[in-house]
């Protein structure tokens, strides 16, 4: 490294701010020996570090009161949503369904769903398929009802769920954690029994829920990356911009 003018400056000696040491140096603005330098710069790295993870606790935990500010109506939560469209059929009642039924044992420790489990689900799905056949499902809720005609009062019809769910979430596409159930009702019918399935969206546009704030929001609210899902970042603009504004200030005093 040289000076203004092309030519390194003469050693001159010095001592070190932190320890006393006197060293050699060719710069009068250095004031600290090698090693004191470099303890120096690692602290100052971690000062960094350090600031700008409390930087982001700090946002998070903005962000997160913001989003739990207010109590809802409990009134207003159990409100019927209004439905973009809604789809409703039927399948044939199967003991298969319950859950009581999903799980075998080979003796030797291994659980596994049972086969005629797995079957029935293959004629759910091949069944939810024909009914929403030309019908998009956005990412979003997807709120689901079942009416159970079942054979006898010993059997639960609540036990179907997870069944119905899993052939559902298959034939659909979409996550179950975007499910909603809005009815389960049940009726005994000793011939013939069926189960009656309504599937319903409230809208008509793919939407995502921000890890930070949690609310679902639609895809113009999110960032473009590359690797995300719908090529969509998982943290919505305005939550972005708290973390960037405490980001920045964080720098300011490091």
């Amino acid at each position: 490294m040289r000076g203004s003018n092309g030519i390194k400056p003469p050693l001159q000696t010095a001592l070190c701010r932190t320890c006393g040491t006197a060293f050699a140096t060719h710069w009068r603005r250095q004031v600290y020996c090698s090693p004191c330098g470099k303890a120096a710069r690692d602290g100052a790295a971690r000062r960094t570090v350090l600031s700008r993870r409390l930087s982001k606790s700090d946002a998070l935990r903005q962000i997160a009161s913001a989003s739990s500010a207010g109590k809802r109506d409990i009134g207003r939560l159990f409100e019927a949503p209004q439905f973009e469209w809604v789809i409703g059929y039927r399948v044939n009642f199967s003991l298969d369904a319950s859950k009581n039924r999903r799980w075998s044992n080979n003796g030797q420790g291994t659980v596994f769903l049972s086969k005629a489990v797995r079957n029935y689900q293959d004629y759910i799905i091949h069944a939810t398929k024909r009914a929403l056949a030309g019908q998009p499902i956005k990412t979003n809720k997807l709120w689901l009802s079942f009416f159970v005609q079942k054979p006898n009062h010993r059997s639960d019809a609540i036990n179907v769920v997870d069944t119905l769910c899993d052939a559902i979430k298959v034939a659909t596409g979409l996550d179950d954690n975007w499910f909603c159930l809005g009815k389960v009702d049940w009726e005994v019918k000793k011939d013939d029994p069926e189960i009656f399935i309504r599937i319903a969206q409230e809208t008509t546009e793919h939407s995502l829920v921000c890890s930070h704030c949690g609310d679902i929001k639609p895809l113009a609210d999110f960032s473009n990356k590359k690797n995300g899902p719908h090529g969509k970042s998982r943290v919505c603009r305005s939550c972005k911009s708290i973390l960037d504004r405490h980001t920045r200030e964080a720098r300011r005093f490091t």
